[in-house]
């Protein structure tokens, strides 16, 4: 598994985690791509994450999800997003801040002395 499939994994099972948290919310798509509420009024706990195969419709669903909650949430874009799903987001005023990018550290590679 390549890094980038790692972090997607990864902070995909974050969202499922807050999603499933006591007074969370989870809306799971036919894309894969899902919706996750911690029930905190705070966006960093609240996830949009769309995969390659979200549809603008799917977007909009998600978007839903959020508005009927009265929560903000974040939604980075992935490389691989698709840019209908995107710009289905932005109709709806959802604005793009920043691209998302993803650092690893390749812990294969001591930087420091055991």
């Amino acid at each position: 598994m390549d890094s980038m499939a790692l972090f997607t994994e990864n902070l995909f099972s974050l969202a499922r985690t807050l999603g499933a948290h006591d007074g969370g919310a989870l809306l799971e798509l036919p894309s894969g791509s899902i919706a996750a509420a911690s029930g905190y009024p705070a966006a960093g706990e609240n996830y949009l994450l769309l995969t390659e195969r979200a549809t603008a419709a799917e977007a909009g669903q998600a978007a839903d999800f959020f508005e009927a909650r009265g929560l903000p949430f974040v939604c980075p874009v992935l490389p691989a997003a698709d840019e209908d799903a995107v710009y289905a987001l932005a109709s709806r005023g959802v604005t793009q801040k920043l691209r998302y990018t993803a650092m690893t550290l390749d812990l294969t590679a001591r930087a420091f002395p055991p």
